[in-house]
């Protein structure tokens, strides 16, 4: 503010009036003042932003954590695919299990009519069918169109794991264009 009294030029900002030389001192200082409070702060800003850009920094740690998934996913589908495994051979074994069972009755009945020499016509027909449903049941047990694999695939692969941004509230909404001031020079 100009102690002459009389300003011929008025601060649109701060509505002070001032002589030119005084003036031209009140622009020099707002002039470092934007520089301070605003060109800088843009500037250090504008600095972070480039740093975060560079993806090491922040998508590090996103990618390691999406490592960790892929890992423990394959972990499981492992798991799985060897839990299905066992049940492939787990019916396998249960069928040759039943066939062993079945072929071990009539070896027990072929000892006996062998020992007692007490076999006739109808026991040779009976044990000769028996033994070629045997054979006939261990053939189609080799066949895998016996078992059946039952596989989903209505896996969703692409939302099982997939990056979105967040939703930050905000304090106050960013407005890059505040009120239009200026300085008019007047006259009194």
């Amino acid at each position: 503010m100009c102690d002459k009294g009389r300003g011929m030029c008025i601060c649109d900002g701060c509505k002070a009036y001032f002589c030119t030389r005084h003036f031209n001192e009140h622009r020099q200082q707002l002039s470092m003042q934007f520089d301070r409070d605003v060109v800088k702060i843009h500037d250090d800003l504008l600095e972070q932003i480039h740093s975060v850009k560079q993806p090491n920094i922040v998508s590090d740690d996103l990618c390691a954590q999406i490592d960790d998934w892929e890992t423990s996913t394959i972990v499981k589908i492992k798991k799985v695919a060897q839990l299905a495994r066992h049940q492939v051979i787990q019916l396998f074994s249960q069928e040759t299990q039943s066939l062993t069972e079945n072929l071990g009755t009539v070896a027990d009945e072929i000892r006996t009519l062998l020992k007692e020499d007490s076999f006739a016509e109808d026991d040779i027909e009976r044990l000769q069918l028996n033994l070629n449903q045997l054979r006939k049941s261990l053939d189609q047990q080799s066949q895998t169109e016996n078992v059946k694999l039952i596989i989903d695939n209505r896996i969703d692969w692409n939302r099982l794991i997939y990056a979105e941004k967040q939703k930050v509230a905000s304090t106050q909404p960013l407005n890059t264009r505040s009120e239009q001031r200026s300085v008019i020079p007047t006259t009194k």
